[in-house]
């Protein structure tokens, strides 16, 4: 009786090292960054407001990009900026924004 309760203690202390300190405290840290609907959580979930800032003309690079924000969820596109008059009403459209800008500050 004795032999058996000295292994399954030895194998509770092997099983205690760092590799299982690290992977266990990162489990219990990625369950509070974990959305709340998954946690079981009835709260309502977070709203964020975005404004897309563009400048057509100077290169193209990351045109379309701004169509992320229209497949996120809880986020409303409130305004567009850009330079450029055509740029702002193509990007308007795009992103059924309300308000467009031609300074971004």
């Amino acid at each position: 009786m004795t032999d058996l309760r000295w292994n399954l203690q030895r194998d509770r202390q092997a099983r205690l090292n760092r590799r299982g300190f690290f992977a266990g405290a990162t489990a219990l840290a990625l369950t509070g960054l974990a959305p709340q609907s998954a946690r079981g959580s009835q709260a309502k979930p977070a709203k964020y407001r975005v404004a897309v800032i563009g400048h057509t003309g100077r290169g193209n690079y990351g045109h379309d990009l701004d169509k992320v924000w229209l497949n996120v969820p809880g986020v409303e596109i409130v305004a567009v900026a850009d330079a450029n008059e055509q740029g702002l009403t193509a990007a308007l459209k795009r992103l059924g924004a309300k308000n467009g800008y031609s300074d971004y500050r």
